[in-house]
């Protein structure tokens, strides 16, 4: 299954390479065909402008013959702008006419010689050498009159190409929204597999967790059918007990199985009443130590809250203790001691439960509250469990508008203190 996982990931991310270049590729060619059109509309709109001006010039020098040349065109600088004052409107009104929104310079060279530039500060070589360039005949230039144009247009500036402009924004938001998925995706596959191995361990927990209890409770029953077993009455009690005790067991696994269901499926409802908590712990533990003899006098009572009444679920509140105890006798070591104890902060009830066991260390304050985590460090990975007490005991004091909280290092034992709003 990992494999698979693995290989799903492995493709997944190529399929996003190849989304992403073939992306990148597409822009690329895109942006070279909105600047060749760009490029072409230029050149229309300069061809245009230089045909517009070649008929002025000829229809000049037919009306006022070769004296243009020197009456009008001369290089004196007053007359040669007469010549040349009309093409900036044309050639405003051919680039506007294309919708290219440019600033335009431009230089007419005759014989290798600037004879006039529409800006002095631009040099004579920058006009030279200019992209755009047209040869004009006309008139007295009939040997060839060459227009050198500087345009400098920002890209999609052409009413033509600006649609294409919403694509591009689009294509770059389709991308991203692709590459969040697939991290989103990546990430669900990851977590898909995490909660896989944690329900096989639990499962492997599981059997074990039962094999034990189901073992004893055989073997008293072998016994009690054995007939001098069934003579002696002591060990018929034994046995009785033995069977009981392995029976409270086997329930306590149940539920913590049904916990785990009905945690998964969100189907935990809550019946609400006024409960004295000082009462409900109190009787809980009694019982409790009833049923484990070895127990007493490890674990004590000081319950000092003077408003001990809150609203919760009965059933689930002692299982909320219940599973502080239970995981401290399994954690804490050996004759730990624990004390539940019970005080008021504001309009909070306090239930404190710690121990003198060996600790947990604060690189996993918040990991032990995770569904199916469990600490397998040191001599303890022989301990079994479902990792789910914790996870069950938190998502329970959320719905009992409660919280849980931590203390505790290695060797100087855990203090879990529970808060609920009065």
């Amino acid at each position: 299954m990992n494999i698979k996982f693995n290989i799903l990931i492995v493709l997944s991310v190529i399929a996003l390479f190849f989304a992403i270049a073939s992306q990148y590729v597409w822009t690329q060619k895109t942006y070279d065909i909105i600047r060749s059109n760009q490029k072409n509309l230029i050149n229309l709109s300069i061809t245009k402008s230089a045909d517009e001006f070649t008929r002025y010039i000829s229809e000049k020098h037919l009306q006022f013959g070769d004296s243009l040349n020197f009456v009008q065109c001369d290089h004196s600088p007053g007359h040669t702008h007469a010549c040349f004052a009309d093409f900036d409107s044309i050639l405003d009104r051919e680039f506007g006419n294309n919708n290219l929104k440019c600033n335009v310079e431009y230089a007419f060279i005759f014989e290798d010689s600037i004879i006039f530039k529409s800006k002095n500060e631009i040099t004579d070589s920058s006009y030279k050498s200019s992209e755009f360039v047209h040869k004009l005949y006309c008139g007295i230039f009939s040997t060839g009159l060459t227009l050198h144009i500087i345009a400098d247009c920002p890209l999609l500036s052409t009413g033509a190409d600006n649609h294409l402009d919403g694509w591009l924004v689009l294509g770059v938001i389709s991308m991203l929204l692709i590459t969040i998925i697939l991290i989103f995706f990546i990430r669900l596959i990851r977590k898909i597999q995490k909660t896989s191995k944690e329900r096989i361990k639990v499962i492997n927990n599981m059997a074990h967790e039962f094999k034990t209890p189901i073992s004893s409770i055989n073997l008293a029953s072998e016994m009690l059918a054995k007939e001098e077993v069934s003579k002696d009455t002591a060990r018929v009690k034994r046995y009785a007990d033995l069977i009981s005790f392995e029976n409270t067991r086997l329930k306590f696994l149940g539920d913590q199985i049904l916990q785990i269901a009905m945690l998964e499926e969100q189907q935990i409802s809550l019946n609400f009443s006024s409960l004295d908590a000082n009462e409900v712990i109190k009787t809980y533990v009694e019982n409790y130590m009833e049923v484990r003899l070895e127990l007493r006098g490890r674990i004590n009572l000081q319950l000092e809250a003077n408003n001990p009444f809150i609203q919760a679920d009965k059933g689930h509140f002692e299982n909320v203790i219940k599973n502080l105890i239970e995981n401290a006798i399994k954690y804490g070591g050996e004759d730990v001691l624990i004390v539940v104890s019970t005080g008021n902060i504001g309009q909070n009830l306090l239930i404190i439960v710690s121990d003198n066991g060996v600790g947990i260390p604060k690189s996993y304050h918040k990991k032990i509250f995770e569904r199916f985590y469990r600490i397998i460090d040191g001599n303890q990975h022989d301990i079994k469990g479902f990792g789910i007490g914790l996870y069950y005991i938190r998502s329970i004091l959320n719905k009992m508008n409660g919280k849980i909280s931590l203390d505790s290092s290695p060797g100087k034992g855990a203090k879990f203190t529970i808060t609920i709003k009065q």
